[in-house]
């Protein structure tokens, strides 16, 4: 990482030691200091406050006409003007900064409606930024940046779509994308095979294909069944994958933006990073991508970044701080270790509430299982009290058989003097006839004498 208290790179600081005052920068200083000043994306501020600040007249002179077109003469008189192709160079080399300030402080469905109006109206972005909005969004946030852009220009997105830039095809699932989201079920491989088929004709050769079906394929199926629709189509093309088709035909090149946006946003995105990092001077466009993915994809910065390195084998952040000037390096290189702190907060909230629903989770089936074995002693002694009432209950009966026998037995010694005994072991043989014994005259008291033992208890 680059030390932000170091005002210029090694050369600016060997240059700024070589003059002695103002007025002391030659020509050849001057040059080569601008050249490396203004190079790469950004500029050097304060290295060209420090060159021009320090320039005499002679000097000055000298370096307008070492530059062929900078300076345009009048014919009448002789006025100079800076070139228009230095003066807009110059212009957005100052500007990175603005717009990535402007950029990231935006509603991100203002910058989102601002980035469809400049790729489908103003021709200042490319149109696959669109197609990138319009991919990369969930259906509810799309529904939102439409109103924000009829808000902010009074006008519809779909009034805009429609112009050459789009084939048909591109414009039919650029219109069902924007009015509604996709389906939800299980891939079906047989649809799968027979979807690949029609892609393959439409795209080779769209006569008497139901493009609108194909349309709707696109725009409308879930993203599983398009992955085994482009399997199909890659078959089918002799293993060639509908990209290199796509490229190949050079028709319909924005289909090959929608499904790899769909499909597969990180590697698009890193792709469109080094193509940006790698951008010339005069590709403001390619350039302006930098920023773009930093502020519109901060939350998957980290595959991003994971998916440069394996693709280049050299960190983000370097190539970054290598490719940027001035103060357009250090907000970028802010921003990113911002994002980078904001993920890593993120990923410990995350953690925190999954410790927390593990430990609530945890609490729960403790409390469940309490309440579980809560139930299973009251269920218990529930049995125990039933099984002793029971139990109690038999001894009781015993009992009461064994106090009407002995009542029969005394009743009948009362009543009938010596015929007691006989009468006493008819009861031990036979229950009903000592009930009928003591139906009698004796029997009155053996009763009694069995209500006052039950009392007792």
């Amino acid at each position: 990482m680059t030390n932000r208290s170091r005002t210029f790179p090694t050369s600016f600081a060997a240059m700024a030691r070589s003059v002695d005052g103002p007025g002391k920068i030659s020509f050849e200083q001057l040059h080569s200091g601008i050249k490396v000043a203004c190079s790469g994306s950004g500029v050097e501020e304060k290295t060209l406050v420090h060159l021009f600040g320090n320039l005499d007249k002679e000097a000055v002179e000298a370096f307008k006409g070492s530059i062929p077109r900078f300076i345009e003469e009048g014919d009448l008189r002789y006025y100079e003007r800076l070139g228009g192709q230095h003066l807009e160079s110059m212009r957005s080399s100052f500007l990175y900064l603005h717009r990535a300030i402007k950029m990231w402080t935006e509603h991100p469905y203002i910058r989102d409606a601002r980035l469809m109006r400049s790729a489908l109206h103003e021709g200042c972005v490319p149109k696959h930024v669109f197609i990138e909005v319009l991919c990369t969004r969930v259906f509810k946030d799309l529904e939102k940046v439409q109103k924000a852009y009829e808000f902010i220009y009074g006008e519809r997105v779909h009034e805009h779509i429609k112009s050459p830039s789009f084939t048909k095809l591109e414009i039919k699932v650029i219109e069902i994308m924007l009015w509604g989201e996709r389906w939800l079920y299980h891939t079906n491989e047989e649809q799968a095979k027979k979807d690949a088929a029609l892609l393959h004709q439409i795209l080779t050769d769209d006569h008497g294909t139901d493009g609108m079906y194909v349309a709707t394929m696109i725009a409308r199926e879930p993203i599983t069944h398009l992955q085994s629709v482009l399997k199909h189509f890659k078959t089918k093309s002799g293993g060639i994958s509908i990209y290199d088709h796509v490229e190949m035909l050079q028709k319909h090149k924005l289909l090959r933006v929608i499904f790899q946006c769909l499909l597969d946003p990180i590697s698009y995105f890193t792709e469109v990073l080094d193509t940006s990092l790698e951008a010339k001077e005069h590709d403001f466009h390619d350039k302006d991508a930098l920023m773009r993915v930093i502020v519109t994809r901060g939350k998957d910065l980290k595959s991003i970044k994971e998916a440069y390195f394996t693709r280049k084998g050299k960190k983000l952040i370097d190539v970054i701080g290598d490719s940027t000037k001035g103060h357009y390096k250090h907000f970028l290189s802010d921003l990113f270790r911002r994002l980078e702190v904001d993920e890593k907060e993120k990923e410990r909230e995350e953690e925190e509430k999954k410790n927390k629903r593990e430990e609530e989770e945890k609490n729960k089936r403790e409390e469940e299982e309490k309440k579980n074995k809560r139930e299973e002693e009251k269920e218990k002694k529930k049995r125990e009290k039933k099984k002793k009432k029971k139990k109690e209950e038999e001894e009781e009966e015993e009992e009461g058989g064994e106090e009407e026998q002995e009542g029969g037995g005394e009743g009948g010694g009362g009543g009938g003097g010596g015929g007691g005994e006989g009468e006493e072991e008819a009861g031990e043989e036979e229950e009903e006839e000592e009930e009928e014994e003591e139906g009698g005259g004796g029997g009155g008291g053996g009763g009694r004498r069995r209500r006052r033992r039950r009392r007792r208890r």
